[in-house]
């Protein structure tokens, strides 16, 4: 083979190849055993077990469960320490115990790992146990001994005791721990008795001591500020108590008395050093003595005074002054944060609020200082109107002329031209009432929430369909009420038919005699003849024209004995037009004060 002149041999060519070949020989001889059996790698396992089940049995140190086979168990506290461990079965069920109680409110999370090393979700077990003891019940018997009352833990049973250990009775604290029994017969022994508080777990209290007519209540704990250096406290107890303040070794190193108003001060000698321990207690005149408190060198525990706030108009901002440098917080109902900000060195502050503060929605105010403690809460309101009037209501329309009165019921005809609208709306709101989209009238709701509205012109013939709306004392302005739709129709004119005709013809012989003498009043002719606006047409012919129908009141006046009997001798008229009669000149007019000729004079005819 001739190599020397070609251009592509080398011998690193060589090598490569040769490499390459020892390459694809030896994965074929790892991808298969001296058997010729495949010896390749299976897929790895990622897939994490499901979080386990657990379970705390009533013993309190028993945690059992269910997870994935032969899965390793952890159990580990907040600090992510193993406290326990175990194995579950072929059938994942596991049971692992703890080296000490799980109790009052404490957890614990257990995590499963399987063969793979994956790790499940965390499962919290949390210990519900209650082993904690309530705190010593505050107790104090009456003068005469009838009577204990006290304060202890929300719904403590409490159990009162003679000085032999004898149960004078027992009684359940409130939900805010507030107590009072009646004891018969009272104790008034000097020995006194006791009392103590259990919880709802069985878990007892200290004694108290009480006695008949003496003060066993002890002070509460007081509110405590020390400054950097240590050397002075300020506090605030029960007023005129004793204070004292002892070293961690229990020395008195300070001492003082309470004002009036509860007030401290005291100066140490020595000054407690930095992050030496002291504690302050407080006695009061019955030598009931506080639980300590324990201070440090800037230790605070007296909350802010409350602050001043003031709300602006638009509900947007709150500005005020607190205790220097305090922080400022406002919330809403709920809770929420809605402002914060801090107090300047004069305890100055102005804080934004949003959303605004406004439609009477309240907030909370309130400081708090640099040690945590937080004062009072300040409460404020945001008066800012921004919520407009709901619709105002039109309860009624009422007709109250005619022969058909009371209220008109959507969609119908009333004879009133002016009807009567009332209805409800907000308090002292401006309310306009619309005729078919103009405004026609404007009333001011009343304080009761009512209204009424009489129209000042008639309404015109036709259709009217009213609505309303109503404005607030801040201008904003409510929807159009839902429509109301009438139609106003002229008064109907009263015809003969509708007179009573038993009054006619009972009243017959003194009205024939004006009839014959006189003429009748006619409705105006509905005749289009231009020519003829009058049409006069003789009496004879108008009894011509009548029927002989019983049924007809015209033919049964006109037909009638009396009326024929006293009929002129020459014709009479009845002139068509409205108001216009005629007579011969022989006949003259005679009186009209007949009822019943001043009815029928009164009205309108149509002509035959």
């Amino acid at each position: 083979m001739a190599v020397d002149n070609d251009p592509s041999f080398s011998m690193g060519n060589v090598l490569k190849a040769g490499l390459a070949v020892l390459a694809a020989e030896g994965l074929y001889l790892w991808a298969f055993d001296k058997d010729d059996k495949d010896d390749s790698p299976s897929t790895p396992d990622l897939i994490a077990p499901a979080a386990p089940t657990a379970t705390l049995a009533d013993d309190t140190v028993t945690v059992t469960g269910k997870t994935e086979a032969n899965a390793k168990i952890y159990i580990k506290d907040a600090a992510g320490n193993t406290v326990a461990s175990g194995v579950a079965d072929a059938s994942g069920n596991y049971t692992i115990k703890l080296d000490k109680p799980l109790v009052n409110g404490d957890k614990l999370n257990v995590i499963a790992q399987d063969a793979a090393g994956n790790n499940s979700k965390v499962t919290v077990v949390t210990g519900t146990k209650d082993t904690i003891a309530p705190d010593v019940p505050q107790a104090q018997l009456s003068d005469d001994g009838s009577l204990v009352t006290g304060k202890a833990e929300a719904n403590a049973k409490i159990t009162v005791y003679d000085a032999t250990g004898k149960v004078l009775g027992t009684v359940f604290a409130n939900k805010d721990g507030i107590y009072s029994l009646k004891l018969t017969p009272p104790l008034t022994s000097e020995a006194g008795g006791k009392v103590v508080a259990e919880d709802a777990a069985g878990n007892k209290s200290e004694e108290v001591k009480i006695i008949a007519g003496k003060d066993t209540i002890p002070p509460a704990s007081p509110f405590v500020e020390v400054n950097k250096e240590g050397s002075v406290i300020h506090g605030k107890t029960e007023a005129n108590a004793k204070v004292q303040i002892k070293d961690a070794d229990g020395k008195v190193i300070g001492s003082g008395t309470a004002d009036a108003q509860g007030e401290f001060q005291i100066t140490l000698s020595p000054a407690l050093k930095e992050a030496q321990k002291g504690t302050v207690v407080v006695e009061d005149a019955a030598g009931n003595v506080s639980k300590p408190v324990e201070i440090t060198p800037g230790f605070d525990s007296i909350a802010p005074d409350k602050p001043t706030v003031q709300i602006n108009t638009d509900g947007t901002s709150v500005t005020g002054t607190a205790e220097a440098n305090a922080k400022i917080e406002i919330k809403d109902t709920t809770g929420k944060v809605i402002g914060s900000g801090t107090a300047d060195a004069n305890g100055k502050f102005t804080i934004s609020i949003s959303p605004a503060l406004t439609d009477n929605k309240h907030a909370s105010v309130s400081a708090i200082d640099n040690a945590g403690n937080k004062s009072e809460v300040v409460d404020i309101v945001g008066t800012k109107d921004t919520t407009p009037p709901s619709k105002p209501i039109l309860n009624s329309v009422d007709d109250d002329v005619g022969a058909v009165k009371g209220a008109i019921t959507a969609g119908s005809e009333t004879d009133d031209a002016r009807p009567k609208l009332t209805g409800s709306g907000e308090a002292n709101a401006t309310l306009t009432i619309y005729d078919n989209g103009v405004a026609i009238g404007v009333v001011t709701v009343t304080s009761g929430r009512s209204w009424s509205f009489t129209f000042d012109k008639d309404l015109a013939l036709g259709k009217h369909t009213i609505t309303l709306t109503q404005t607030d004392a801040a201008g904003l302005t409510s929807e159009a009420s839902s429509p109301f739709t009438f139609y106003v129709v002229a008064p109907k004119a009263a015809s003969l038919s509708e007179a009573s005709v038993d009054t006619l013809s009972t009243e017959g012989p003194s009205l024939a005699d004006s009839v014959g003498l006189h003429t009748l009043k006619a409705a105006q002719s509905t005749s289009t003849e231009t020519n003829n606006p009058q049409k006069s047409v003789p009496l004879d012919d108008l009894l011509k024209s009548s029927t002989a129908s019983e049924s007809d009141p015209i033919a049964k006046l006109l037909s009638s004995t009396a009326l024929k009997t006293t009929q002129a001798s020459e014709p009479i008229e009845v002139n068509a037009s409205v108001g216009q009669t005629t007579s011969n000149p022989d006949h003259p007019l005679p009186d009209t004060t007949s009822s019943v000729l001043q009815n029928l004079l009164d009205q309108t005819y149509p002509v035959v």
